[in-house]
């Protein structure tokens, strides 16, 4: 995928722009921005970063919309010269195929140079779903939503295909942390399919989807709840979980695609932390079975793959969750979730899965404040130039996350890798 490069041509629509919204005269929003009137347009058209950070301001746009709009993206998916005469249906297929590879800025590439192609709005909000699949692909939820919601924007598109985007839209906000809007959308997924009665197969994932994505979204919200209320998600979650799991084992067995029983293990293991939230299940015996399932994942000698072993990165994150509220022996704990952080980043690395990657650091971040506290000493924490790039891509893709990352990053000893000279 080609990278986006500010255009001449755009900064200068765009200082007209806030001309006319501020009603200024040219020399008046040169002096807003801190330049010579004759000076405003770079020769190169790359405007310096205060500059676009003083015209979002003058423009009222969030500075990410601003610079999305200055590097005009949509222009530089022109259609590739390898296929003379793209179709709609055939650049579809290179996204799907590029999808398969694992090769998601391809997958966005060519989603995109099929919605340039589309005819129809049906069209057009796959072509946004494939897009969004290229994006979720990569860990830029930002960006999947942004191409789910553009797809939900077009005209006569089939409820099928609106289903499909709402539940990935839920998907998306629950991976970004944003857990009211998940458990909201993914209620009215539910919901809606429930009034409607509707048993096509995409009606049928969308529901799997959303009964997940209500489930994990009422287990996270448990914590930092009153007692009752966090009671009342536990509740929620062993519900939607238990039914989600069954639906994603019943489209397992009808479909034979493994990876739906792979959603299944994890909707399986979220349940079994809600119903330690709501004492119906023994911390330490929980703890127990999460650490036993991990004999499966043998530093990647195990048949694992894909979502199945992902299920067992969740387990982990579960375990971590399950210990630090519950267990009493601080020995136990540290031990348990230190076995946890570990094998879950081994998991985050082969499926180079971002949510695993910030669910990690986050855990282990806090697990070593746990342990400063409990020992009295400073705990040094030693990254290599690997470790840095991992927290510094996941700044870029979860905003939540950025405040913890600053922390490790200030008080984290910078080591040389191994084998780099």
């Amino acid at each position: 995928m080609k990278h986006p490069i500010p255009k001449k041509h755009r900064l200068e629509e765009l200082l007209a722009l806030a001309q006319a919204y501020r009603g200024w005269s040219g020399r008046q929003l040169a002096a807003q921005l801190g330049r010579d009137p004759s000076n405003l347009i770079p020769d190169s058209g790359i405007p310096k970063l205060d500059l676009v950070i003083r015209l979002a301001d003058v423009l009222d746009w969030p500075i990410e919309e601003l610079i999305k709009d200055l590097c005009d993206q949509r222009c530089l998916n022109a259609a590739s010269d390898d296929d003379a005469d793209p179709t709609f249906t055939s650049l579809d297929r290179e996204a799907v195929k590029a999808y398969e590879a694992g090769d998601y800025e391809l997958m966005v590439q060519k989603a995109r140079e099929a919605y340039d192609l589309a005819d129809t709005g049906e069209e057009k909000a796959k072509a946004c779903n494939r897009e969004f699949g290229g994006w979720d692909g990569m860990g830029r939820y930002m960006d999947a939503l942004d191409a789910g919601q553009r797809g939900l924007d077009e005209i006569n598109v089939s409820q099928d295909m609106r289903l499909l985007l709402r539940a990935n839209l839920a998907n998306a906000y629950y991976n970004l942390g944003d857990l009211f809007e998940s458990k909201g959308l993914a209620t009215d997924i539910i919901k809606w399919i429930d009034e409607d009665k509707s048993e096509s197969v995409a009606s049928r994932i969308a529901e799997a989807m959303a009964r997940y994505v209500a489930g994990q979204s009422c287990r996270r919200l448990a914590y930092g709840e009153t007692r009752e209320m966090a009671e009342a998600f536990a509740e929620d979650a062993i519900e939607q979980l238990e039914i989600g799991r069954s639906l994603f084992l019943q489209l397992e067995s009808d479909f034979n695609m493994p990876a739906y029983g792979g959603i299944a293990n994890t909707c399986l293991g979220g349940r079994m932390e809600a119903l330690v939230i709501l004492g119906k299940r023994s911390a330490e015996d929980t703890v127990k079975e999460y650490l036993a399932s991990l004999d499966k994942i043998i530093d990647g000698q195990d048949d694992l793959v894909g979502d199945w072993l992902e299920s067992y990165g969740w387990w982990c994150i579960f375990g971590c969750n399950v210990a630090l509220q519950f267990m009493k022996d601080e020995r136990e704990l540290q031990q348990a979730m230190a076995i946890f952080t570990n094998k879950a980043d081994e998991i985050a690395q082969r499926l180079g899965n971002w949510v695993l990657r910030e669910r990690v650091l986050t855990m282990e971040y806090v697990r070593r404040e746990r342990l400063g506290e409990w020992t009295g000493t400073d705990m040094e924490w030693a990254m290599d130039r690997d470790d840095l790039q991992v927290i510094a891509g996941a700044m870029g893709r979860f905003p939540r996350f950025r405040d913890t990352a600053w922390k490790i990053l200030r008080t984290a000893k910078v080591v040389q890798a191994k084998g780099n000279g």
